[in-house]
C-alpha cells in the first residue's frame, strides 16, 4: 500500500507554490521501521520518532509508538507487513526473523541495518552508537551513552552494597507449560549478570522447563519471574518454587512492569529499580 499523499500549498507573498508530500514522512524524507523493543527504545531517546513509521510488538510499552502500526512480533515477521508501510529503512537486531523475510525486503530496495545485540553494558552502548549513526544523530547517541553510563556506575556501586552473593533463579512464566528457566545465552542472564547476581542455572543453555527437583536443588535466594499475570501468592504457591528459601524469604519478583529484558537506553534504570527492591528486602 502506497503512503497517503496530499497538497500543501507553499504561500510566499502572493506566491503559492503546491507540494506533494507523504504523510508519515519525516523532513529528510526517510521512513523508517523499528524492530525490537530496545532499538525502538534508542531511537525515541535519540530523537527519531517522527521518522518512525511502524514498530513490532516488543516496542509497545514505549508510549510514544503505541499508536503506530504494528508489524508484528520480531521474530515472526512477514513482508507483507513490513513493505506496507513503504519504509526506507528496517533497523533490527540478530534476534529478528526469519532471515528469510529480511531478505526479501532487502530485495525490494528497503536498506536493512542489522546491529549488535550483546545482551551486555557494553552491547548497549555499542547499540546506542550504532542506532545514532544510522540515523544521523551521532551527537545525540554520545549523550545518551553519557547518561547510560551514570546509570551503570550507580548499578555497580549498588553490588558493593549486597549483603552477601544472591542466587537468583530467572523464570519464565509459560501458562500450562509451566515455568522455564532462564540459562546462559538469554537476555535474562545478561540482566543478572549486569545486577551483579549469580545465575542460579548458569549451567543450562537457554529456557529449560523447571521441575520442583530443580528448583530444590537449585534452591535460590532469589526468584525473578516474567511473562507472569499471577499474584506473586500464587506464584510463590507454585509446586516448581514453593519449597524454596526465596519463596520462605519472600524475595519473589515479577519484573514485568521493570522491562528489564528490553537491553535498550533505559536498560540501567530497569537495572537499578531490580537493586532498590532487593536492598530494601
Amino acid at each position: 500500500m502506497k503512503a497517503l499523499r496530499f497538497i500543501v500549498a507553499i504561500c510566499l507573498g502572493s506566491l503559492c507554490v503546491p507540494q506533494v508530500i507523504a504523510q508519515g514522512s519525516s523532513v529528510d524524507g526517510q521512513r523508517i521501521i523499528t524492530v525490537d523493543g530496545g532499538v525502538t527504545e534508542i531511537a525515541v531517546e535519540l530523537g527519531a520518532t517522527d521518522r518512525i513509521v511502524g514498530v513490532d510488538s516488543t516496542s509497545l510499552f514505549i508510549p510514544d509508538v503505541r499508536s503506530l502500526p504494528v508489524v508484528g512480533y520480531m521474530r515472526a515477521l512477514s513482508s507483507e507487513g513490513l513493505l506496507s508501510l513503504n519504509p526506507d529503512i528496517l533497523i533490527t537486531t540478530s534476534d529478528a526473523g526469519p532471515p528469510s523475510v529480511l531478505s526479501q525486503v532487502e530485495r525490494a530496495k528497503v536498506r536493512v541495518e542489522n546491529v549488535d545485540n550483546a545482551y551486555t553494558f557494553a552491547g548497549i552502548q555499542s547499540k546506542i552508537a550504532q542506532i545514532g549513526h544510522i540515523l544521523n544523530l551521532t551527537d545525540e547517541a554520545v549523550l545518551l551513552e553519557q547518561k547510560v553510563t551514570g546509570e551503570f556506575s550507580k548499578i555497580n556501586e549498588n553490588i558493593t552494597a549486597y549483603p552477601k552473593h544472591y542466587k537468583v533463579m530467572f523464570v519464565m512464566d509459560s501458562g500450562e507449560r509451566g515455568f522455564m528457566v532462564s540459562g546462559k545465552g538469554t537476555r535474562a542472564a545478561g540482566i543478572l549478570d549486569i545486577a551483579g547476581l549469580d545465575n542460579a542455572f548458569a549451567d543450562v543453555s537457554g529456557y529449560k522447563a523447571l521441575t520442583p527437583e530443580a528448583a530444590i536443588l537449585s534452591n535460590p535466594d532469589v526468584i525473578l519471574v516474567f511473562h507472569s499475570k499471577l499474584s506473586i501468592d500464587k506464584i510463590k504457591a507454585n509446586p516448581a518454587i514453593r519449597l524454596t528459601d526465596a519463596v520462605k524469604n519472600d524475595l519473589v519478583f515479577n519484573v514485568d512492569s521493570l522491562n528489564l529484558l528490553n537491553f535498550g537506553s533505559n536498560t540501567g534504570q530497569s537495572v537499578l529499580a531490580l537493586q532498590e527492591w532487593l536492598l530494601n528486602k
